[in-house]
């Protein structure tokens, strides 16, 4: 959009609301929000978008299929969520290595609740998390090694029984 042109977006909320309403829907609007995604490094004002005469809530970040979406488009706040959920699961996985749980369960654990909270949308961001982001997420996954034996980390597929390492 440039500078000083009127926006477009209000129009096609009109219509998703009139498309809403075709399908007997209605939108709630203290449940919609607005993420303005922006490079610029001052805030820039807009027309409030509204639906059902109401002005929606404008929202730095919004979580999107459990993905957390910056208005400045950094993964910051994402990673920052990751490991504060992980916190947690290492804990209980230290509290499990000292119950003296088999190493079996252990692994199970560990591919049920840890790697599927460090891993989750990882193809989505990865490749563009900068360094210092990236080295975060290794370190807690390096951390899980405290707690398994070695040689036990590993992924089998139904085609080859050869373990591979996942670090």
């Amino acid at each position: 959009m440039e500078r000083n042109e009127e926006s477009k977006i209000q129009v096609a909320v009109t219509k998703l609301i009139k498309k809403a309403h075709a399908h007997k829907l209605q939108l709630n609007e203290s449940k919609c929000k607005e993420l303005q995604i922006t490079s610029a490094k001052t805030d820039l004002q807009f027309n409030p978008i509204l639906v059902n005469k109401q002005p929606l809530e404008t929202v730095s970040t919004a979580k999107l299929l459990g993905l957390n979406i910056s208005h400045d488009l950094k993964w910051n706040h994402l990673i920052s969520e990751i490991t504060r959920k992980a916190a947690p699961q290492f804990y209980f996985m230290r509290q499990l290595k000292r119950a003296n749980i088999p190493t079996k369960d252990l692994l199970t654990f560990y591919s049920m609740m840890q790697l599927s909270t460090l891993e989750y949308a990882s193809p989505v961001f990865h490749n563009s998390l900068p360094k210092y982001l990236s080295d975060n997420l290794e370190q807690l996954q390096k951390q899980t090694k405290k707690y398994l034996p070695p040689l036990t980390l590993f992924r089998s597929t139904s085609k080859s029984k050869r373990p591979t390492s996942t670090f």
